[in-house]
């Protein structure tokens, strides 16, 4: 009672035991005044072969883009057509509620337009940097992902789309919006130092910082000298750990400029904290 012509397809023998893929198509017909079935069929074994080939290659394919750490997807028409598992992770979704779904809805509304805008651009053949930013919106309706994106346009069951690589970089711009706020906190807080030295004594400050990095190097005292460039001198102008008697004498003390110059070179070329050590066993002067 099944309406005719019936296709299907079966695997067969021939007579040497060779296996065969068969395309048969069955109708009923009138022979010699009886019903009948006519049979015709159409070898299609290479059909087949290259049927099973390309399945094992989408197979392969499939089974290497999800073991990628980096999201993969296809765009066509507006419209996500393939992600893989991590792409989908990534914004709290899975693979089947992505598909089919509409690209505009996953992009953070301060970001869509630019990414449309790109888009619309790549379509009318502009030539862009095929790496950039943007923010999508996680499935929660409020967290953003931070994702870098890379695309190519390519063709895909007989039409154009996009093809894409995703990575999730969230922790990326934290760390580096965190820096650039510490940044903009230590330019601050320095700005504030400035105004606080320009408003202090000077002097005052100077001995405190002197009495600091004493205490802090574990030195027996120590002290700061200034140039002075209309008397081209260096003067001592604090100091910490002197007995009043040494610190009169070193305030009392200029320095010529030929006289400082090789300690200031050892310092200007040194890391860090420069250490002298006095092989003579001689009195020093206060810069040497």
């Amino acid at each position: 009672g099944e309406p005719t012509p019936i296709r299907y397809e079966f695997e067969g023998l021939k007579q040497d035991g060779t296996p065969i893929w068969l395309e048969s198509v069955v109708s009923l017909v009138s022979w010699d005044g009886e019903l009948s079935v006519l049979s015709t069929q159409i070898d299609i074994t290479a059909r087949k072969k290259a049927e099973r080939e390309l399945q094992r290659s989408e197979e392969q394919y499939r089974t290497l883009v999800e073991q990628i750490h980096d999201g993969v997807y296809v765009i066509q028409d507006g419209v996500m057509r393939f992600v893989n598992e991590a792409c989908a992770r990534s914004v709290g979704y899975s693979v089947r509620e992505l598909i089919g779904r509409e690209v505009r809805e996953l992009i953070a509304p301060e970001d869509r337009e630019f990414v449309l805008d790109r888009y619309r651009r790549r379509q009318a053949g502009e030539t862009l940097p095929s790496q950039y930013e943007f923010r999508l919106l996680h499935k929660d309706g409020v967290s953003r992902v931070f994702v870098e994106v890379r695309a190519m346009l390519t063709q895909y069951q007989g039409g154009l789309a996009t093809l894409g690589t995703m990575r999730d970089v969230t922790e990326r711009k934290r760390a580096e919006e965190q820096l650039r706020e510490e940044a903009e906190i230590n330019a601050a807080l320095a700005r504030v130092a400035q105004e606080m030295i320009a408003s202090l004594d000077t002097s005052a400050v100077l001995d405190r910082l002197c009495r600091v990095t004493t205490e802090v190097l574990g030195c027996d005292c120590g002290h700061t000298v200034l140039w002075f460039p209309e008397e081209k001198v260096y003067r001592n102008v604090a100091g910490y750990g002197y007995t009043p008697e040494q610190w009169e004498a070193l305030r009392a003390m200029s320095i010529p400029q030929e006289s400082a110059a090789p300690l200031a070179s050892l310092v200007l070329k040194g890391q860090g904290v420069v250490e002298l050590e006095d092989q003579t066993g001689e009195p020093r002067a206060p810069l040497t």
